[in-house]
Order: structure tokens, then C-alpha cells, then sequence
């Protein structure tokens, strides 16, 4: 049975004419990607958010201005997520995190720093939220290393640091002779969180789901529960935050994030109402978050949290959900709402996101990779940095050919073809006469060269691409694939197992037989007699006489399409395909090897410097790179999606239970703001005149006490949800009588937050109510 509660509370979110994603907004105060937000606790105009890079942002005017400060330098990868201001000294500003190598403290508001825990054996990482103050003693101070498991303490507000612990757990290793021994290892600590109402009481959280906790101030520990599905992969579920409710201490809240999508459900909420020794999970449990706040609201909690998609969803097609998810609830995490459509998001600038179609290697240490909306991107150290080009066209462009290392075409939709002569720094677009979608480009030099496309088209030019001719194909065929060798010899082909062959250099076109009719997607010549095609269903075809005949070769170890071909040599060779397939071979094509590169993207395009060191390319600006050949790959490049990820949100006011809420994000910082009409819902709450009632037989009863007892004036009544829809309205005639009584069926009501309003003139009743 459901059960209506009726609260007599202050409406920040509703009001008369608006309803609660109007009445409120997340206002940005940093437009750049920031991690963690804290205020000087003595004076809140003070603020330092982290920010990426070995940024700080620091405002004294809560947020209006900022200043932009640099731990020491500026640059690199790091991920300044913990930022702490000691209350017994705000002068003093520490920060950490990840990437970042140790943890350094400002005694002079952020314009200089000292290191206050050094990396020895291995960099210092903050994963989570892992630096706590004792509640009882703001001089104490707690950090969590991640990697080592070390509990680091302060008894100076931060300017001096001890090991005072390791957090370990138990496991086995196997010698050398095959016995098993008993040992312990340091927990990776992703999160630390200390009650308000403890004295020694702290929290070390896993990134395998564990829950530790400790009774005497951080030195011995002791295994309270692990926060995940025991079938489900441990490593992937990291505690990044806990938190703990001011309105009654044994009640917290914990979030876990994950990565993997073949994880899920791996995430989720889970909540604690004896102080931490026990847990269970109450929402989202397909979902990854990161961040989560909470404070008494009332007898309950308002609890927020916020989403998080790892970057390297770019291992699965179908990433996990977490990005740009940020809830409310107001009643401790039973019913929610959405403001994951209410917030202003950063989106990437679109050729970061799009698929990335073919690659080459002009020298042994460039490579350029071309891909849809015009999408061109160079690297000049082999794969570690990559830029996007200049480039006017949007066009999808599909193949990309250098006959030297400075002159290079690309062609692409709407017979694109474009040129560069300074290795890819600048482009400029050629006249093909042709408005059909060119499919690939080969050259023999900088003056000689091919593309065909849809519907058999092939042009060719002998001046470097200043005049295109269009030749006879000899088929209405798509064609997706071009090869030439200096012989004249030339070989394209496509849909339906097309295959044409030339042997003047395209001057005349004639069709091969090869007994297979699915469609093929590549062409790569050995030499002057062996080649090879790749197509659908995980075919690979071999000639070894020019392309006069072909073996359908067997055992290739996949069925998914082969997208992509490429040979070093007549035996080293690798081809590409959908659900991120692999193959390599080393003897000529007769035996095949799949690799896992832990990836499910559809991989359309490789490449190699070398015989070890190579490139793969595909869906979403996937970059993949290998330097032992292909057993073993490392995600360069690939496209963030919306920039969306939350990473902290905390409470900031002076006034309790009036803060606001802050958020950091990959987007930028944002406050959540109730406008000033608020404060005036407040009193109207207050004084309000409307009174409703319920019984469990699903009635609503409500008593009115007019403003105005002699009036011709008709009163409204209604209830809405918290999207604004109307659910019950009526318009009620007055007949000047002293109280209104009426009765509503409510039995159809789901779950959540309704408000109940009552129309009088210019005036306005309110009150709330939750149905469970």
C-alpha cells in the first residue's frame, strides 16, 4: 500500500506559475573542466576549485571572479581532485590527485608550493575523495595513497605528513615450484571518509568494492563488506566517495564507479543506517558515479549524486552509463529527479568525435588519419600526440595516400578529393568533376593516381590531381578499395564480391571471377604477383599469380567483417574488422592470429612504421598503438563524447540547511541556484491556508480557508508533478462560505513529489505531498 506523507516545509521547488527545473538553475561559474571545490570555511567568499593540468582556480567573491593559479608548472595530464582548506589555518590551500605525483600545500593562498608528501617508491595518487579532517580536531589531518594503501596523517593542519598505517588484505601467490602461499597486499585505496560524530572512527574504501574501516584513528584495519556482486569482476568497482548525513551521523551514503560496460551492473548506490557496518545498495546499479552529497532535509536526507563514464569506454561499443547523469532525491534515495537534461554541457568539437576511416604512414615516425565530417589528424612521433589539421571540408573522407612524405591526397563524399603539400599542415580541395562519393585514392608518385568509389566510378590524373579523367569501370558496382603497383598493374574492388583489374594503369578495366559474392572492402598488394582482399563474414582472399585466380583462404579466425588490410612484407601481414577483430599473420596468409585488443569498436583501418610498431583506427576517433607487433595494444585517441562527468559536489552556505550546492564537472563548476521568488514560497508556505489530508482507501481531502470571505471571485485548485504536468485541476465556485471542502482520487498516482495549490485571486496555497 502506498503511504502519503504531508510535509509543511519551504518550497525551493515549486512555485505558483513555475515548477521545479524552472524554479531552479545550474548557474557556471568555471568554464573549464574542474574536479573539486572548497570553500574557505571562515569566509565562504573564498573558493579554490582543481582543475586539470596543474590548474588552480581561486575566487574571493564566491564565484562571480576567478583567478587562475599553477601548482609549479603548467602542463601535463594531472587531475587536481582533492583540494582541502584547513579551517585552523585558510591561508593554507592542499591539493592532490591523479597524475600528479604527491601532495603539495600553499601557505600563501595558492601563489606558491611546497611538496608535503613526496613520491618515493611510486607517484602519490588521490583516486577518490581521500583527504579527510578529524571532526573533533581540525588540526588532524588524513590522506589515503591509492597505490600503496598507505594512510597518511597531519597533526598540523597539513604542513607535515606520517605514515601511520597500510591498509592490507589477503591473498595467495604461486612460487616458482607451484605452491601456494598465504600473504597480504595493500588495498588500492580509491576513497577515505571520516563520520562527523567520530572521535577515531575512519573509512578506507576500495577500488574493488571493499568497505575497511578503522576504530582507532587509522592504524589497524578491519574488513566490514564488499560493495558489489560477488560474481561480478572486483577490480572494476571503485568506492570514490562516501558520505556521511549531519542530520543523524549513522546514516551515509557511498557511490561506486566502474568502467566496463561487460561490468555492468557493477555501480550503483548504497546506503548505511548504523554508521557504516553495513551497507546496501538502494539505486542505479547499472550506473557509474562518482561524486555524492547529502544533508538532513527535514526528518530525511536530500541526497545528490553525480555520473561518471570512464574515457576508456572506448574499449566496449557501448559505453557505460554514468555521463550527465545528475539526481535528486529528498527523501534519502527512495524516489529521484533528473537534471540531467538541465544542465548546460560542454560538447567537443565534432571531428573529436567522428569515425576515424584510414590511415598512412608517410615516414617511419608520421602518420595521418582520415575520417568522417572531413576529419583529417597528424601525428610526428608515432602515435603519442595527435592534432587535427586544417581543413575547410566537412565532406566524410575515406581513404588517405602520401606517394612522398610531403605530397599527399585524401578523397572523400561528394567527389572530395584534397592535397597537401607540406605533409598535411594545409589542404587544398581539387577539381574532380565528379559529385559521387570517392571510396579510395592510390598513388605510384606525386603525378600518378587513382580513386574510385560508388556506383564504379574511377577517375584518374597524371599531373598530381590538377585534371581528373573519368574512366570506364565496366560495372555499376561500388567500389571501396584500390591498389596499384609501378607495373601498371591495378586491382579494385567492392560490393557483391566485385573485382576489376587493370594492367595500363587504368586506361581499360576488366572483370575477375573469383567465385566469391559477398561484398570486400580492401585490397593490398605483396608484391608484383601476391595479394590479398578482405570482406564480409571474415573472408580473406589470396592470388598468387596477379590476380588471375584466388583462394578463399581458410580458418581465418573470425566471422566479423575485414575492414582493413595491410602487409609489411610476403609474410607479415594484419587485418581489421568490426567488434574491434585483429588478425596477424607471419606466414604468408596461411595461418591467421587474432589478437584481443580489448576493444568492441569496429576497427576500420591499420597501418605499421615497422614490422612492430603500428597503428589501428576506427569508430568514434578510435587510435589504437602497438610496439610489439600487435599482441598488446594502448588506446591513444578516442572520442570523449559529451563532456559530462561529475567529480564533486559539496555543500556551501552560511546559513544550515540553506546551502548551495556546488558541482564540479568535466564541463566546468557549477552552482545550483534557487532564484530570489523562492525566498517569498517560503512564507507563502508558512502562512499557507490550504490543508490536505488522505486516508489508504486513495483519497485526497483538502480544506481551503479563504483569504476572502465576500468575493464573486472563483478559486483553482490543482496538482501537478514534479515535470510540471497537470494532474488534477478543477475550478471550484465560491459560494462565500467560510472553509472549502473537497475530495480527489488519487489512486493513479506514482511514486514521488506532488504539490498541491490552490488558486485565490493573486494568491497562492501550497503544500506537498509524497507518495512512497
Amino acid at each position: 500500500m502506498k503511504k502519503y506523507y504531508f510535509l509543511s516545509l519551504v518550497i525551493i521547488f515549486f512555485s505558483s506559475n513555475f515548477i521545479f527545473c524552472q524554479s531552479t538553475r545550474w548557474r557556471l561559474l568555471i568554464n573549464k573542466p574542474t574536479y573539486e571545490i572548497y570553500a574557505n570555511p571562515l569566509n565562504l567568499n573564498t573558493m579554490f576549485a582543481g582543475g586539470e593540468g596543474r590548474l588552480v582556480y581561486r575566487t574571493y567573491d564566491r564565484g562571480r571572479t576567478w583567478d587562475t593559479l599553477i601548482v609549479n608548472y603548467k602542463g601535463g595530464a594531472a587531475i587536481l581532485n582533492n583540494v582541502f582548506i584547513p579551517e585552523t589555518d585558510t591561508n593554507s590551500v592542499i591539493v592532490g590527485g591523479l597524475l600528479f605525483g604527491d601532495v603539495r600545500r600553499s601557505t600563501d593562498q595558492g601563489q606558491t608550493w611546497d611538496i608535503v608528501i613526496e613520491a618515493k617508491l611510486h607517484p602519490i595518487a588521490l583516486n577518490g575523495k581521500a583527504l579527510e579532517q578529524k571532526p573533533d580536531d581540525p588540526n588532524v589531518l588524513y590522506i589515503g595513497d591509492f597505490q600503496s594503501g598507505t594512510i597518511f596523517r597531519s597533526t598540523d593542519a597539513g604542513a607535515h605528513w606520517d605514515s601511520i598505517s597500510t591498509v592490507l588484505k589477503p591473498t595467495t601467490y604461486t612460487d616458482s615450484s607451484g605452491i601456494v602461499h598465504d600473504t597480504l597486499e595493500p588495498v588500492l585505496i580509491a576513497s577515505i571518509s571520516i563520520r562527523h560524530d567520530s572521535t577515531s572512527i575512519i573509512f578506507a574504501n576500495s577500488t574493488s568494492g571493499e568497505v575497511y574501516i578503522s576504530t582507532d584513528g587509522g592504524y589497524n584495519w578491519q574488513f566490514v563488506q564488499r560493495l558489489v556482486d560477488p560474481k561480478i569482476d572486483d577490480w572494476d568497482s571503485e568506492i570514490t566517495r562516501m558520505v556521511f548525513s549531519n542530520r543523524d551521523p549513522r546514516t551515509g551514503y557511498a557511490v561506486i564507479t566502474y568502467l566496463f560496460y561487460s561490468n555492468n551492473p557493477n555501480g550503483g548506490l548504497y546506503k548505511t543506517t548504523d554508521g557504516g557496518w553495513s551497507w546496501s545498495q538502494i539505486a542505479f546499479a547499472d550506473t557509474s558515479m562518482w561524486a555524492v552529497a547529502c544533508r538532513g532535509y527535514g526528518d530525511n536526507d536530500e541526497v545528490f549524486i553525480g555520473g561518471y563514464t570512464e574515457h576508456f569506454w572506448t574499449y566496449d561499443e557501448t559505453k557505460v552509463p554514468g555521463v550527465g547523469i545528475v539526481r535528486r532525491s529528498l527523501d534519502g534515495g527512495n524516489t529521484w529527479f533528473s537534471y540531467d537534461n538541465h544542465i548546460d554541457w560542454y560538447y567537443p568539437f565534432p571531428r573529436q568525435e567522428a569515425d576515424l576511416l584510414s590511415l598512412f604512414c608517410p615516414t617511419d615516425s608520421t602518420a595521418i588519419a582520415v575520417g568522417k565530417m572531413g576529419t583529417i589528424m597528424y601525428t610526428p612521433n608515432r602515435g603519442r600526440r595527435w592534432s587535427y589539421q586544417t581543413n575547410n571540408s566537412w565532406e566524410n573522407l575515406h581513404s588517405v595516400f602520401f606517394p612522398s612524405a610531403k605530397t599527399g591526397f585524401t578523397c572523400g563524399n561528394n567527389g572530395t578529393i584534397l592535397k597537401t603539400y607540406d605533409a598535411g599542415n594545409n589542404w587544398m580541395q581539387l577539381v574532380t568533376n565528379t559529385n559521387k562519393n570517392l571510396r579510395s585514392i592510390y598513388f605510384l608518385d606525386t603525378l600518378q593516381g587513382i580513386a574510385v568509389g560508388e556506383n564504379g566510378i574511377i577517375i584518374k590524373t597524371t599531373n598530381g590531381g590538377n585534371n581528373w579523367i573519368e574512366m570506364n569501370s565496366g560495372t555499376s558496382k561500388s567500389l571501396f578499395s584500390v591498389s596499384l603497383k609501378n607495373t601498371g598493374v591495378g586491382v579494385a574492388v567492392g560490393e557483391d564480391g566485385t573485382v576489376i583489374e587493370t594492367n595500363d594503369f587504368g586506361e581499360n578495366w576488366f572483370k575477375k571471377e573469383t567465385g566469391y559474392f559477398d561484398t570486400i572492402y580492401a585490397v593490398s598488394f605483396v608484391d608484383n604477383s601476391t595479394l590479398f582482399l578482405s570482406g564480409e563474414k571474415g573472408s580473406i582472399l589470396k592470388s598468387t599469380d596477379g590476380g588471375e585466380s584466388w583462394q578463399l583462404q581458410q580458418n581465418i579466425p573470425t566471422a566479423e567483417n575485414l575492414r582493413g588490410l595491410h602487409f609489411r612484407n610476403s609474410n607479415l601481414g594484419f587485418a581489421v574488422g568490426d567488434k574491434g577483430t585483429f588478425l596477424r599473420t607471419e606466414t604468408g596468409g596461411n595461418s591467421w592470429i587474432s589478437y584481443n585488443i580489448y576493444s568492441t569498436r569496429q576497427i576500420n583501418t591499420v597501418y605499421y612504421f615497422n614490422d612492430t610498431m603500428g597503428l589501428i583506427a576506427g569508430r568514434r576517433n578510435l587510435i589504437f598503438k602497438t610496439t610489439d607487433g600487435g599482441a598488446e595494444w594502448e588506446s591513444i585517441n578516442y572520442g570523449y563524447g559529451t563532456r559530462a562527468n561529475v567529480w564533486s559536489q559539496r555543500y556551501f552556505g552560511d546559513v544550515p540547511g540553506e546551502e548551495k550546492l556546488y558541482m564540479a564537472t568535466e564541463a566546468g563548476l557549477y552552482v545550483l541556484d534557487y532564484p530570489s521568488p523562492v525566498i517569498e514560497l517560503a512564507s507563502i508556505e508558512k502562512r499557507s491556508n490550504l490543508n490536505v489530508f488522505t486516508d489508504y482507501q486513495k483519497n485526497l481531502s483538502i480544506n481551503y480557508y479563504p483569504i476572502k470571505i465576500n468575493s464573486n471571485q472563483n478559486f483553482t485548485f490543482r496538482v501537478v508533478n514534479l515535470l510540471g504536468n497537470i494532474i488534477i485541476q478543477e475550478t471550484i465556485t465560491r459560494q462565500n462560505e467560510s472553509v472549502i471542502i473537497k475530495n480527489y482520487d488519487i489512486s493513479s498516482l506514482t511514486k514521488g513529489f506532488y504539490l498541491c495549490q490552490m488558486f485565490e485571486g493573486n494568491n497562492v496555497s501550497n503544500r506537498i505531498i509524497i507518495i512512497e
